[in-house]
């Protein structure tokens, strides 16, 4: 929140700047409270989700300046931010960026999709696309996919020890978009 004290003038303020703080302030205070991990992931399983925290964070560093941002840009992020902030607020004490087994969330979005933080985080970045300074922001956009497929992979391989974990997966079809995968 200090990020948005430090840059607020008044209603000049892109409101995209009160949606990065809160995410940040969320995660923050969520990481900071966690419930201890029963199993961390493997090695393999941190690099593999180091590539596509390198591709967003590249992509929003191609971006224009906040106060740029198209009205596109800055509703896709918003909802992208959106639903990354209810998908961590329903994951609680469970939040991890590396993979770790912590307890099994079911309810909410999470009942429509097993990973709503990381489509939430694709809503964001597709955002971000749309107030990129030029197309070279496109080639770590494009990456962005294949190496949350790998991540989500290998989280599930690692989730998939707890039996409730099986069960969930029963019942929720889709890892990240309704309909496609």
């Amino acid at each position: 929140m200090a990020g948005f004290w430090a840059h607020f003038r008044g209603l000049e303020t892109p409101f995209i700047r009160l949606f990065i703080s809160l995410l940040n302030l969320t995660v923050g205070l969520l990481i900071l409270f966690r419930k201890p991990v029963i199993k961390n992931g493997s090695l393999k399983a941190v690099l593999y989700s180091l590539p596509s925290l390198v591709c967003g964070g590249l992509i929003f560093k191609l971006t224009k300046p906040l106060e740029q941002w198209s009205i596109v840009s800055e509703v896709l992020f918003a909802t992208g931010t959106s639903v990354a902030l209810l998908s961590f607020l329903m994951l609680g004490r469970n939040i991890s960026v590396f993979p770790g087994l912590r307890s099994v969330v079911s309810g909410g979005l999470y009942k429509v999709i097993r990973h709503p933080s990381y489509l939430g985080e694709a809503l964001m970045l597709l955002g971000c696309l749309f107030a990129a300074v030029d197309w070279v922001s496109l080639l770590p956009f494009l990456l962005f996919f294949p190496t949350i497929a790998l991540r989500i992979i290998e989280e599930e391989r690692l989730l998939l020890l707890d039996d409730g974990y099986q069960a969930y997966q029963k019942q929720v079809r889709w890892r990240l978009i309704p309909g496609v995968w």
